[in-house]
């Protein structure tokens, strides 16, 4: 499991990389406030535990995937 950097239980880090990319996208469009994650599940169309298991282990998914999230949302249309 992952350390997880907000003092709760550790989460295990089980996220696709197709998943992590749709929390990014979300994240880079600038729509919501990325604690929001009822918004944010929506929109990316994770669920919240999902949504929660990429705020907890942010850091390793990002060094596991290690390539550039750049692509838009396509949920958000851009937007």
């Amino acid at each position: 499991m992952a350390k997880d950097n907000y003092g709760s239980t550790p989460r295990p880090a089980l996220l696709s990389q197709d998943q992590f990319d749709r929390y990014v996208a979300v994240q880079k469009s600038g729509v919501t406030n990325m604690w929001n994650v009822p918004l944010v599940s929506e929109l990316s169309g994770l669920t919240e535990d999902e949504c929660l298991d990429a705020m907890s282990n942010y850091s390793l998914y990002k060094e596991r995937f290690a390539e550039k999230h750049t692509s838009p949302c396509d949920t958000c249309n851009g937007e």
